[in-house]
């Protein structure tokens, strides 16, 4: 390429163009006074193709203006080398691979190879920003969903603060909103000072408790937040997003929220969450073009789509995965805002409820329609039916002169429950001629008063006689009781033989004897000692009176107690001597024996000089240590054994004398005086007492249970002998066994019992003859009972005098005649109430007939209402069905954002090949396939490229987007954008922002937490002096 010409290219963009080498030129950009970036281009149509080569090129080349003391030390940050070449040797494989590596290189400065062609292209994006033609526009589709949906009456649906369910309940009764809304333009004045100049501070005390610091004051046209993960960087640009649109996006600000903000151009601006909707209606129609038909701000989804990056579409478009659901949906939040995606799936929801509704709804009508039919059909048969109440009142009528009624009413209103009441009460009382069942002819009024006055004749004084008769028969039936009882005894008695009662009288005295005697000498034989006889106690103890033995025994071994302890004590002490006596023994002999040894000779004792034989010295020191004295110990141990000895012996006959002590106080009353040997004897006489008594009893009672066996026992023959149940005279005394006697009385008790009976007997008979000449006069017989009979007699009595008081009864309501047959006139009496009971259904039923068809044509009539209302509702839901299908069909959400790709494409890609290195992709305008490789055309899955690639896919569209942006704000906030970017790619981003900040009227704002990405930022906008503006969040 020509050198000239390629200066003269340069001079045109930068200054200080000079050749830095061979074919090598340099220019510097500048911003006013400061420099911006520096620029080399290698002209000599090659490029290292070696890293070695490459070190050195670049320390040749670049090295000199990088290490420049004097240049800014931004510059560092902005060298740009670009290597041109031509399209030959651009061509090869080889060329290409060297290209790639070169390009990745991060020494010294970004790397770029261009084709000589493209120079001019190049030169031209250096300094300049991808401009949008003035015919190209975003589609809004909100705006296309509320106007659709508002002429159509149907605003409700895009109410996000509704139910759905509420919404189709208001769709179909009809009850939705149809008033179209007035596009009232308020507050225009403030709604173009927002955007004619920048923001230079702003104030957010009255937004948030959050950042801690809430003024933030010298904005320029690049702002960098910085600060760790919740210091506030986010609500800072929240509250920037307040000032312009009245509400957050992301997050629901308070209802009073302020947020206060001061312009470049000196104007105050203040936004209130009290503000009119209309306020920022009037700022979404002059800003972006655009006006929905809701009651809601809907101002901030549109800032989001051209001013404010939606940094969670954006994070989320950078991790799409194989689900192209949810790929649209990521792509719609970013260009047509997350309020857009939100409205889509209500449209969804409220299009699937009234589908739903309408199936309901034909469900409910199909059942009224089959409601309506069969109530229908229950009328016009109730309407053919004829009146029944007339015959049946015809046919009682006649019943009631069968039966000689006398007071009959005279049409069928007359027959009241009353009526049949009576007739009722009388048939009830007439059924009691059926016990009248033993008159042979016809049952008659005059044949019941012959029988009634017979039978009560018949029947006087029956009742007494019976009563006396039934108390005879229980006194007989005592005294058969108790005859038979009496015969009973005398046989038992009669069993009994003398000699047996003479033996259980004698076994039963002695048994009686021996338990009263053992029960006496209980007290003395709880008393008897338990403690071993002492052997030679009679020598010892025999003669001494009892107290003079126990009191000499107790001082006796008290005393045996005092020398057992002190020689215990003497022991104790001899022991401690001798032991301390060895000890000095042994220290005496080890003291001589050193004394010896330091002489060097044994024959003179070392303490008084008497002199010995040799060896013998030492053999007495031995023994003296070796051989201590145990006479002393031996002779008291064997006294101490002595003294325990004779303790146990002194305590064994303390214990047994104590013991035949408290035995001789338990016999006597008063002071014991015995000896010790007359006690003795007393003990060894109970206690053979007490075996011969033992003994004794033991024998009686083996007697008694040897007749008790046999049924015999003094028990059983004294209840024998006691008086017979029902005899009055005296008996012999209790537990009397005087058998004889008792045999004689039962004889005389059953004689007085036989003549009672014979008495009673002759009674009886007198009274049976009387009874049965009255049952002969009423042509009776006694049966199997006589007084069963007589009973008979006298229940008939009763029945038909009860029958008579009916005939009686009957005759005041009917013409009875005397002779009439009552079995008869009961029939007929049974007729006659049945006939007036039908008279009163037939009457009730006419009536509910009429009730029922009154009220059959009023829920006819409200099944007609509810058929409207249903189908109305029916054809309301149908339209709004068919609304919301052509939305769905016509105007989705993935045409939406077909719609926006179409419009922002070629802006988007130009963009896109800016800040995306190498540039092997171009944005299409097909959103199901938004890449394609520009070197085959082949179509690109956004799920087909990198992290990085997706990222810079978004930013390109969203800076596309906000391009259109014309008379709207010229924010452009940046939450954390380059997150997910590479290095290189970082910094061709921030080199693209730089020109916008240079070449464009936008001001921006950027936010991130990494403390390299924020450096990179400040030497990238340093240049800008008071227009680049650091704002550092921290907790404090």
């Amino acid at each position: 390429m020509n050198l000239e010409s390629a200066r003269e290219k340069l001079g045109q963009k930068f200054v200080d163009v000079a050749e830095v080498a061979s074919g090598v030129l340099r220019g510097v950009r500048r911003s006013g006074k400061r420099d911006v970036a520096a620029y080399v281009f290698d002209l000599n149509n090659r490029i290292p193709d070696t890293v070695g080569n490459l070190s050195d090129y670049l320390d040749e080349v670049m090295g000199p203006a990088y290490f420049n003391r004097d240049a800014s030390p931004d510059l560092r940050w902005n060298n740009y080398l670009y290597f041109v070449v031509d399209k030959g040797v651009a061509g090869s494989q080889a060329f290409q691979a060297v290209k790639q590596n070169l390009e990745a290189d991060r020494s010294y400065a970004r790397k770029f190879v261009v084709v000589e062609d493209e120079l001019d292209r190049v030169l031209n994006e250096l300094d300049s920003v991808v401009v949008v033609d003035e015919a190209v526009g975003a589609t809004d589709v909100v705006q296309a969903w509320s106007d659709g949906l508002g002429a159509a009456g149907l605003e409700d649906v895009l109410d996000g603060d509704r139910p759905v369910a509420d919404v189709v309940r208001s769709i179909s009764s009809g009850t939705a909103k149809q008033s179209v809304r007035t596009k009232k333009t308020t507050g225009a004045e403030a709604s173009r000072k927002l955007v004619e100049s920048h923001l230079a501070s702003v104030d957010l005390t009255g937004f948030r408790p959050y950042p801690k610091r809430h003024s933030f004051e010298g904005f320029g046209k690049a702002n960098l937040l910085f600060g760790s993960n919740g210091v506030g960087k986010t609500s800072l640009l929240e509250g920037i997003e307040f000032l312009y649109c009245g509400a957050n996006r992301r997050s629901s600000a308070s209802a009073s929220a302020t947020v206060q903000g001061l312009l470049v151009s000196g104007h105050p601006v203040k936004t209130s969450g009290l503000q009119a909707v209309s306020d920022f209606k009037t700022r979404q129609r002059l800003w972006y073009g655009g006006d929905d038909n809701s009651r809601q701000n809907k101002l901030p989804n549109q800032f989001a789509r051209f001013n404010f990056l939606n940094t969670d579409a954006a994070a989320e478009l950078s991790l799409v995965k194989e689900d192209s659901a949810g790929n649209a949906e990521s792509l719609a939040a970013l260009l047509s805002g997350h309020e857009a995606t939100l409205m889509w799936r209500r449209i969804q929801d409220v299009r699937k409820a009234v589908a739903e509704e309408i199936r309901s709804k034909r469900s409910e009508r199909a059942v009224a329609d089959s409601e309506q039919k069969a109530k229908e059909q229950e009328r016009q048969g109730l309407e053919a039916v004829p009146t029944q109440s007339d015959a049946a009142f015809s046919v009682f009528k006649k019943d009631l002169e069968r039966i000689g009624w006398r007071e009959a009413p005279k049409n069928k209103h007359e027959v009241t429950a009353q009526l049949v009441d009576s007739l009722s009460d009388l048939t009830s009382q007439l059924s009691v001629i059926q016990q009248i069942d033993w008159i042979a002819g016809p049952v008659s009024s005059d044949a019941v008063a012959q029988q009634a006055s017979a039978l009560l004749s018949a029947s006087e004084g029956l009742t007494e006689a019976l009563a006396s008769a039934k108390e005879d028969e229980q006194r007989r039936n005592v005294l058969v009781q108790r005859r038979a009882m009496t015969e009973a005894r005398l046989a038992a008695l009669a069993a009994i033989s003398p000699s047996a009662v003479a033996e259980l009288k004698e076994w039963s005295s002695a048994s009686k004897r021996a338990d009263i005697e053992l029960a006496q000498n209980a007290q003395g034989l709880a008393a008897l000692p338990t403690a071993v006889l002492p052997t030679d106690w009679e020598s010892t103890w025999g003669n001494r009176p009892i107290p003079e033995a126990v009191s000499e025994s107790m001082a006796k071994l008290h005393e045996l107690s005092t020398q057992l302890d002190e020689a215990g004590q003497r022991l104790a002490a001899t022991t401690r001597t001798q032991s301390e006596l060895q000890i000095a023994m042994a220290e005496l002999h080890a003291w001589a024996q050193k004394v010896v040894e330091h002489r060097h000779s044994d024959s003179n004792c070392p303490v008084c000089g008497t002199g010995f034989p040799p060896g013998e010295l030492f053999g007495r020191m031995q023994s003296l240590a070796l051989a201590p004295s145990d006479v002393a110990v031996s002779e008291l141990r064997r006294h101490i054994e002595q003294l325990t000895s004779s303790q146990v012996r002194a305590t064994n006959e303390n214990t047994w004398l104590a013991q035949l002590d408290r035995f001789a106080r338990s016999s006597a009353n008063e002071v014991v005086t015995s000896t010790v040997k007359d006690v003795q004897q007393s003990v060894s006489s109970l206690i053979e007492r007490q075996r011969s008594l033992l003994e004794a009893r033991k024998t009686a009672r083996e007697g008694l249970d040897a007749y008790a066996r046999i049924g015999l026992s003094s028990d059983a023959i004294s209840k024998l002998c006691m008086p017979v149940e029902g005899d009055d005279q005296p008996g012999p005394e209790p537990d009397s066994l005087d058998v004889l006697e008792a045999h004689v009385q039962a004889e005389r008790f059953l004689q007085r019992l036989q003549i009672a009976l014979d008495d009673l007997n002759e009674g009886v008979l007198q009274r049976n003859k009387e009874f049965l000449r009255r049952l002969d006069e009423v042509g009776m017989s006694p049966n199997d009972s006589l007084s069963g009979a007589i009973e008979e007699l006298i229940e008939r009595q009763r029945t038909a005098q009860q029958v008579n008081n009916v005939c009686v009864a009957v005759g005041d309501l009917l013409d009875l005649a005397p002779t009439a047959d009552l079995y008869s006139l009961a029939t007929s009496l049974e007729a006659s109430v049945l006939g007036a009971k039908k008279v009163l259904a037939t009457l009730q039923s006419d009536g509910d007939a009429t009730t029922r068809l009154s009220s059959l044509q009023a829920q006819l009539t409200q099944i007609s209402d509810r058929l409207g209302r249903v189908r109305s509702a029916i054809e309301r839901l149908a339209a709004a069905l068919r609304v919301l299908d052509d939305i769905i069909e016509k105007q989705s959400l993935d045409a939406a954002n077909a719609a926006v790709v179409a419009a922002t494409h070629q802006v988007a890609d130009s963009i896109f090949k800016r800040i995306h290195v190498p540039a092997e992709y171009m944005v299409t305008a097909d959103a199901e396939v938004p890449l394609r490789r520009r070197s085959d055309n082949s179509a690109i899955q956004l799920n087909q490229v990198s992290t990085g690639q997706r990222a810079a896919y978004a930013l390109s569209m969203f800076l596309a987007m906000n391009a259109q942006v014309k008379a709207g704000p010229k924010a452009i906030l940046l939450d954390d954008p380059i997150s997910h970017i590479d290095d290189l790619n970082a910094l061709s981003f921030l080199d693209y922002l730089r020109n916008l900040v240079l070449k464009s009227d936008r001001q921006v704002f950027f936010a991130t937490a990494d403390e390299k990405v924020a450096g990179l930022f400040a030497h990238k906008f340093g240049f800008l002096d008071g227009e680049f503006k650091t704002v550092e969040l921290t907790r404090r």
